[in-house]
């Protein structure tokens, strides 16, 4: 497992790999992890693949959110005593036991054998991460879901070419998930600016991340302010997008979990 996070970045993160994990990699759920409810979703998932997934999701989840309440509280919880739900539309959400659900906005992607999660560390804020293989996505693919002046980046990119597509494409998932409605909205409705030149593309351990330019269809960000990051490796990149302002107000709950 490797953990990262930035003290200026309004949100911390995690990423785990199932070959650290045998049972995960096997599609099962190692000691301690999942609350009996939990047990009991991952019972219903038939396949080892599908099993692999939701397991690095939850494990990612549940390990940055034991750091979280470390700092928060001074003590670390069992993982089994933090939950992870999911809305009607899919996205997660967090729990501890007793207290109920978590005041706080998170968000799960995975990728072969990969799971991130992240968290955002601002009250009243929605929050978004997203990871993606650097693979080769055909011309075509990319003009169901990319503007035109995207389209134009993929093609000056020369030998970064799918990177740039990558990284696109993740940071449309990402601002999908901040706005909790997936792929069901247009992807079109979300713009990135990536430049097109040559990064290292030998990167051994994850770069830095960067800001992002992003942009939300006015009528669906409903004034909320927009702040995208990303991140590469050599062969996969994650990207993450935070969205505050209106709409989104402080409760007593959230105030009280941010300044604990």
């Amino acid at each position: 497992m490797v953990l990262a996070s930035s003290a200026p970045l309004p949100f911390r993160w995690v990423i785990v790999r199932a070959l650290a994990c045998p049972e995960i990699a096997a599609g099962h759920a190692p000691p301690g992890l999942l609350a009996p409810v939990e047990q009991a979703i991952l019972e219903r998932l038939r396949f080892v693949r599908r099993r692999r997934k939701w397991l690095l999701g939850r494990w990612a989840a549940k390990s940055l959110l034991q750091d979280v309440e470390t700092l928060r509280t001074g003590s670390r919880p069992d993982a089994s005593a933090l939950l992870i739900f999911n809305e009607p539309s899919g996205a997660p959400y967090a729990a501890r036991e007793p207290e109920g659900r978590l005041p706080i906005s998170i968000s799960i992607s995975h990728r072969e054998d990969r799971g991130v999660a992240g968290v955002s560390l601002v009250p009243a804020e929605s929050f978004g991460i997203d990871i993606e293989t650097i693979e080769a996505r055909g011309s075509d693919w990319c003009a169901d879901y990319f503007v035109a002046h995207e389209m134009d980046a993929v093609r000056a990119a020369g030998e970064a070419r799918d990177r740039v597509v990558a990284t696109i494409w993740s940071a449309k998932e990402s601002a999908l998930k901040a706005l909790g409605v997936g792929l069901r909205m247009d992807p079109r409705r979300v713009e990135v600016r990536v430049a097109s030149s040559d990064r290292p593309t030998a990167l051994e351990a994850l770069d830095s991340w960067m800001p992002l330019d992003l942009k939300i269809d006015p009528e669906k960000a409903l004034g909320r302010t927009v702040r995208a990051y990303s991140m590469e490796s050599s062969d996969h990149v994650l990207t993450a997008v935070l969205l505050t302002g209106a709409g989104q107000e402080e409760t007593d709950s959230t105030k009280r979990y941010f300044t604990l």
